[in-house]
């Protein structure tokens, strides 16, 4: 495709075949610039086409093209009719004579080189059109034999083409020789620049002084071709002060950037990025003036000017021989200051030097300690992974001093390689670091811990293995505290769906047990037998919801101040006549043992039953020991508060691996069937827990099992017992009107008819909304009965709101556990606590105690 970038209908149109878009805009543009309307074609086919198209008055081929070349599309249009006067010129390099019979051979007209010359190709043009008449009038063509390098060729062109194309030629011979001349020219001229450069070059490795170096730096510059004058600035501490000058007149009105000289204006001295900056000036004999920035380093040394009239000064070899100058002459000066001012760099370096030393011993000192207050264990390694130190965080983990382990292999501080670290111990040998391992493993003192580890390679400059840190976290307490929280959350879900469970079967045994004593005041005889044994059936039950709730850590408790001594001696009095002989026991009491707060009866109950367990799993005879020492604050683990701990330790058969995790689950037991119902243990850890305490248990088999039971230690006693119970009001044996909020149909129709048949008036309700109906028709209750497992501590409010309103005398709270009881008797007054499941004579006594 072909475009066309000027249209004037006047000017002459040339059509260029050129396949190069970047010459082809090149041409385009010089022609366009020159007035010619101007056609381009990308290869010979698209020019043959647009030539027989338009009828160009010139085309312009290059002879290299894809597709016919320039050749032949000179050849195709000089024999096609009409086409024979159109002027061909040929774009070629002229590099072989051939070149020349070429063109002729294909009917050129004329011939011009690459590059362009803008002048010689418009000249070019303007020959080919001045003479189109006379080649239109020459039609007659002969045919001429030319032997060239051993062959001839048979040409057949007209005078004038033959004439037009040598002149041509040889015009660009003539233009080819002028250049080479004068490149010849500015090689002798760069040769007496080079000269002179290392004639200055010499004299300054000579220099030891500034001062020297601005003297040969003048005077070899006028030395140079064309150079008129020179003067050179040198700065001087904080200013520039002129050194050195050649030929100039008036030398103490210099300016140092750029010097006014006569009629000379003043020029900027350098760019920002070079060392050089040229201006030329055409008045006068001098015509360039060039302006040197001397740098050393990042500071600026000062500023050589020179003056001319030739090339060398603003040629365009200038830029490359001044920057050759100012290199020269800011090395001399570099050299010249070193060697000056010697003593004084020396007495620098050496000031810093001792503060680098310095530096580096603070922060040598900074990094050992940072490595010594780390609270993580830092090991470093060789490139051998032998011990080369380690921080005292890492003496502690490892309980040994640095000295017994240094230069010894890593593997030295374990009792046997831990298959883990070694893997990625190689791999730091590769240079592959680990984030974090973890390592179960015993140390060389053969104490089971588990660690994190993660290392770092250290790799020189030459990505050679030289050695690593590693960082060791020792986690095995926190894994026991995980585990224990483990443990204790479990436990916790048990205890809360166990607790569920025993207030769900109390309530049923409510109705039971109640039922079955109205049912005994009215049996016969023959009656009795089986409503007494379906009614200790009943009481086992009500017994066995009481282990499940103390499991769950809502059994009643009556905790007081105790001495550990006394429980011990009690104990050992009760476990006397339960031990075989073959059961070796004893008990011992570490001395000044703190005292504890605690229930008495239910500890001597967990210590009696931790005991009978132990002599149980000694068949064979063993030994049995029961202890209690003080644990201190943070033994336990970091935060702890003090406890005081019994210990119940035997040498019986001990308890499996993976039965260890589930002893106090309720009704687990690790006894054979009908030996045990699971709820001893269970109950001991339930009383721990609720008591602040803590139950935990050691155990191997066919060595022995140890149980440590703590229990929060007290240092001062007073008020710490719980205050007795609040007297009896004056009873009546009046009739009461008994409101009772209660949404258990059966427990209802229990209290009517326990109360009804003594003449009390019963209204029941199983919401706020039907009890305060009542309200509003008896506005007076004696005694208000509330099951407080009916929206909670909402109900609690309503208690006392209607208490402290006179709506109520009394108030009956029927609660599921003693914590709730005791939460309750603590914030209301005139009121009485009644725990389910109840008898009908504890109901009776309760309604006693308030009236």
């Amino acid at each position: 495709m072909n475009k066309q970038l000027h249209i004037d209908p006047g000017a002459p149109r040339i059509l260029i075949a050129e396949d190069s878009p970047t010459q082809a805009a090149q041409i385009i543009q010089l022609l366009t610039r020159r007035g010619y309307t101007v056609q381009a074609a990308r290869n010979g086919e698209e020019a043959y086409d647009l030539a027989l198209l338009q009828r160009p008055d010139i085309i312009i081929s290059d002879i290299v093209m894809p597709g016919i070349d320039g050749y032949e599309l000179c050849r195709r249009l000089k024999s096609t009719p009409g086409h024979e006067d159109t002027p061909v010129v040929l774009v070629t390099s002229l590099s072989q004579p051939q070149d020349v019979l070429a063109g002729l051979e294909a009917g050129a007209d004329n011939f011009i080189i690459k590059p362009y010359n803008e002048d010689i190709l418009s000249a070019r043009i303007n020959y080919l059109l001045m003479n189109k008449s006379l080649r239109r009038a020459e039609r007659a063509s002969e045919q001429l034999e030319v032997e060239f390098g051993g062959e001839r060729h048979q040409i057949t062109a007209r005078k004038q083409q033959i004439l037009d194309l040598l002149i041509s030629t040889y015009a660009q011979a003539v233009h080819l020789v002028s250049a080479l001349d004068q490149g010849r020219q500015e090689l002798s001229q760069s040769y007496e620049v080079l000269q002179a450069l290392y004639e200055m070059s010499n004299g300054l490795n000579r220099c030891r002084t500034p001062a020297e170096v601005a003297a040969i730096a003048v005077s070899r510059c006028i030395g140079m071709p064309g150079v008129r004058s020179a003067w050179l600035y040198l700065r001087h501490e904080d200013r520039l002060e002129l050194t050195a000058e050649r030929h100039v007149a008036r030398s103490s009105q210099i300016d140092p950037y750029a010097p006014d000289h006569g009629d000379h204006p003043s020029i900027a001295p350098a760019d920002a990025d070079g060392h050089v900056v040229l201006r030329a000036n055409g008045g006068g004999g001098i015509r360039h003036h060039a302006s040197l920035k001397l740098q050393v380093g990042s500071q600026i040394m000062g500023y050589l000017n020179i003056v001319g009239t030739e090339p060398t000064v603003g040629g365009e070899v200038a830029p490359q021989t001044l920057g050759a100058i100012a290199s020269q002459l800011s090395i001399a000066l570099e050299r010249a200051i070193l060697h000056t001012g010697l003593e004084a760099e020396v007495q620098r370096r050496t000031h810093l030097l001792t503060q680098e030393i310095e530096e580096r011993r603070q922060a040598t000192e900074t990094i050992s300690a940072i490595f010594n207050a780390s609270p993580v264990a830092l090991v470093s390694l060789d490139s051998q992974l032998n011990v080369a130190g380690w921080n005292r965080t890492a003496t502690e983990v490892f309980r040994t001093p640095p000295e017994t382990v240094t230069g010894q292999c890593w593997s030295s501080l374990f009792v046997s390689e831990p298959a883990a670290l070694d893997r990625a111990l190689s791999a730091l040998q590769r240079g592959t670091e680990f984030a974090s391992i973890e390592v179960n493993a015993r140390l060389h003192d053969n104490t089971p811990r588990s660690l994190h580890v993660a290392g770092e390679p250290l790799i020189d400059g030459g990505g050679i293995f030289r050695g690593a840190v590693l960082a060791i976290d020792d986690i095995t307490d926190m894994k026991q505290v995980k585990e224990r929280l483990h443990q204790a959350q479990k436990m916790e879900a048990v205890g809360n769906l166990t607790g569920g469970i025993a207030h769900d079967f109390n309530n049923l045994l409510t109705t039971i047990i109640g039922n079955l004593d109205l049912a005994m005041m009215s049996a016969s005889n023959d009656q009795r037998p089986a409503l007494d044994t379906a009614l200790r059936a009943s009481l086992r039950g009500s017994e066995l919801t009481n282990k499940l709730l103390a499991f769950a850590r809502k059994q009643s408790l009556e905790p007081q101040v105790v001495d550990p001594v006394d429980i011990l001696e009690e104990v050992g009095l009760l476990l006397a006549g339960r031990m075989a002989s073959r059961i070796n026991m004893s008990i011992s009491v570490a001395p000044d043992i703190a005292h504890i707060y605690a229930d008495p009866t239910e500890l001597e109950t967990a210590l009696i039953n931790l005991a009978i367990n132990a002599r149980d799993a000694m068949p064979n005879g063993g030994a049995l020991n029961i202890a209690a020492a003080y644990v201190p604050p943070d033994a336990v683990m970091s935060g702890s508060r003090a406890y005081v701990e019994f210990t119940v330790s035997d040498t019986g058969v001990g308890i499996a691996p993976e039965k260890l995790d589930r002893i106090f689950e309720p009704f687990f037991t690790t006894k054979e069937p009908g030996k045990g119902t699971g709820l001893g243990l269970a109950m001991v850890y339930g009383f721990a827990s609720q008591s602040g305490g803590y139950l935990t248990v050691d155990s191997e088999v066919d060595v022995g099992t140890v149980f440590r039971l703590g229990l929060p230690a007290v240092t001062e006693t007073a008020g710490m017992a719980l205050a007795g119970a609040r007297a009896p009001d004056v009873l009546t044996s009046n009739p009461l009107r008994v409101l009772l909020l209660a949404q258990d149909c059966d427990v209802c129709r229990l209290v009517e008819t326990t109360l009804g048949p003594a003449g009390h008036e019963i209204l029941v309700a199983d919401t706020q909304e039907q009890m305060r109906t009542h309200l509003d028709t008896a506005p007076q209750i004696d005694l208000l009965m509330v099951d407080i497992e009916i929206e909670g501590l909402a109900n609690l409010a309503l208690v006392r709101t209607m208490m402290a309103t006179g709506a109520c005398r009394r108030a009956l709270i029927l609660a599921k556990s003693r914590p709730e009881a005791e939460i309750i008797a603590g914030s209301l007054d005139s009121c009485a606590i009644l725990i389910k499941p109840f008898r009908v004579q504890e109901l009776n006594d309760a309604i006693a105690t308030l009236f």
